[in-house]
């Protein structure tokens, strides 16, 4: 369909939103000519083969965003292998081939939903950065990174896990992730207490994180705050040690 409608095209621009302006010259039509031109907008923006997040009117989420949310729950209910179109049409309602225009494979539904996920820790840390709570010195958006991973709620932890299940027939899906971690390591060797010290703090903050998410770790409220301070202590420079001298630099 698309093939037709934009072979007879007479101009077709880019907007700021990412859409096209799809402007028809005037077409014969049984004998007729329709002198009057023909603006469509389209919503062409696609990655990794999921269309483009959008919001319906009113502010409520999109259906795109409807199904994201779904899917989340699906997994955490019944675990990862239940994520399939025939599942999501039960609990969604939406067609299989409704889903299929949201989302063209499994794959690309996997994909948006990391890429939904990695969205959500990222204000999370903002949201910790704002608040500015228990964060001081030097290097606070690090700090605010690590507050951020320790501090994770039981119901996204769970959904760590559910993510990483599903991703775990394909890691190529976790590119995404790779990536960030590749600018995180950067930002860490960055670090003014040195990047030894920072990427200890890093990996301690991880694996609390996953002590946590496989329930292997309970805690009281003040020993978790006596980790967190102990952890931020890390990322302060110690007076007479050279920062810069990293076997990672």
């Amino acid at each position: 369909m698309w093939r037709r409608t934009l072979s007879r095209c007479s101009k077709i621009d880019t907007l700021p939103s990412g859409r096209y302006e799809i402007q028809i010259s005037p077409i014969r039509f049984l004998g007729f000519t329709l002198k009057k031109r023909h603006t469509r907008h389209v919503d062409m923006t696609i990655k990794n083969g999921a269309k483009k997040p959008t919001k319906s009117r009113g502010g409520r989420p999109s259906k795109r965003d409807y199904i994201l949310e779904q899917a989340e729950q699906l997994v955490l209910d019944k675990g990862a292998a239940q994520l399939t179109f025939d599942a999501l049409t039960e609990t969604t309602g939406i067609s299989k081939g409704g889903l299929l225009y949201h989302f063209e494979s499994k794959e690309a539904l996997i994909m948006s939903m990391l890429e939904r996920y990695a969205g959500q820790r990222e204000r999370r840390i903002a949201q910790v950065l704002e608040d500015g709570n228990g964060l001081y010195g030097c290097d606070q958006d690090l700090k605010a990174i690590l507050l951020a991973e320790i501090s994770e709620s039981k119901e996204r932890l769970v959904l760590d896990s559910a993510i990483l299940a599903a991703v775990a027939n394909n890691p190529e899906l976790l590119a995404p992730i790779r990536e960030r971690n590749a600018e995180l390591w950067q930002r860490l060797d960055m670090a003014k207490a040195g990047s030894i010290r920072a990427r200890i703090a890093w990996k301690a903050a991880m694996g609390h994180r996953l002590l946590l998410q496989f329930g292997l770790l309970h805690e009281t409220p003040e020993q978790s705050e006596a980790f967190a301070t102990e952890l931020l202590a890390l990322l302060e420079p110690v007076a007479g040690s050279d920062a810069d001298d990293s076997v990672f630099g």
